[in-house]
């Protein structure tokens, strides 16, 4: 990419980072030629217009900002905002992005369960199709490019043995079974869903996906020092 990407995933409010907080981490990438900070922007959640427009004003005048616009984990969210239309709501947020900042601003737009409405964003606005981890048969990914787009991956990864990282790592297994109907131990998907091992391993499976993916964005399961740093280094060498 020769461009990196700092995404902060944040979907729970109590996660949030303040929009000041955020436009002084865009403000500091400007300042030191630093990654790319993309702002999560969960388009059912009840604060989605004033986070919108906080995160619009940031974008404008960052040079090193962008925007993920995602339909928002149910799990996250109340039953009134669980019934919002997402389609809808990506579409509009994404056409006053691009309409209101121009083409300059990257826009990512999360798939999960809104396949068929990115599909349309990316022949309609060049959006960059945001994609979980998982067994994406190439026609899929073909579908994501009607332009050439490019496309950006979730990839949640851990350094060590399976067992070590089981703990963090089931949760999202599960929910992710559920969205794909799947049956079984959950521990026999880990690989599916997530990239774990040592080091070697890592980096190996993590090379890989850059024939098909063009953004890696890794979420580091074990939250310690040496993951982050693992990360630091395998970026650096690869350019994703």
């Amino acid at each position: 990419m020769g461009l990196n990407y700092f995404v902060l995933d944040s979907e729970r409010v109590r996660d949030d980072l303040s929009l000041s907080s955020l436009d002084e981490l865009a403000k500091r990438a400007d300042e030191s030629s630093g990654p790319r900070v993309v702002i999560t922007v969960p388009v059912r959640r009840s604060d989605f217009p004033e986070r919108l427009e906080g995160t619009m004003r940031i974008l404008s005048r960052r040079d090193r900002a962008s925007i993920c616009l995602v339909a928002g984990n149910p799990a996250y969210l109340t039953e009134e905002e669980r019934s919002r239309s997402a389609p809808r709501l990506l579409s509009l947020a994404a056409g006053r992005v691009l309409r209101e900042l121009g083409k300059r601003i990257d826009v990512f737009v999360g798939t999960e369960r809104v396949e068929g409405t990115v599909e349309r964003l990316c022949k309609e606005l060049d959006v960059v199709p945001f994609l979980l981890l998982d067994l994406h048969p190439p026609e899929l990914l073909e579908r994501f490019r009607p332009n050439g787009n490019r496309l950006a991956v979730y990839v949640p990864f851990a350094l060590g043995p399976l067992s070590e990282a089981l703990p963090a790592l089931l949760p999202y297994v599960k929910r992710r079974m559920m969205v794909r109907h799947l049956t079984g131990d959950p521990s026999d998907h880990v690989e599916r869903f997530c990239v774990v091992g040592d080091p070697e391993r890592v980096a190996s499976r993590l090379r890989s996906l850059t024939e098909r993916y063009d953004v890696i964005v890794g979420y580091p399961a074990l939250l310690d020092p040496a993951q982050l740093r693992f990360w630091a280094l395998v970026n650096h060498a690869t350019g994703f």
